[in-house]
């Protein structure tokens, strides 16, 4: 790790930043897909906090991509 670096973050939050740009790719593809503006992956940047920042849009807000009427639509079809 660089010196300039090493003064800055501790050994557990460097590894949390590594953690988060692993999850990070994911969570842009599940907020785009599910409507949201991909920002919010950016949440998970905050330490501990960032993936309860993340689950709540996700799991508390309807989906606009996925209407009920949509839903029902394509078990008609299937």
């Amino acid at each position: 790790m660089p010196e300039f670096l090493a003064d800055y973050m501790s050994p557990q939050l460097w590894h949390y930043y590594v953690s988060v740009l692993i999850v990070a790719v994911p969570m842009v593809r599940i907020f785009w897909r599910a409507g949201r503006n991909p920002l919010w992956a950016l949440g998970l940047l905050v330490p501990y906090a960032g993936y309860i920042i993340c689950a709540v849009p996700l799991g508390f807000t309807a989906w606009p991509k996925a209407t009920p009427l949509q839903i029902k639509k394509r078990e008609k079809k299937a």
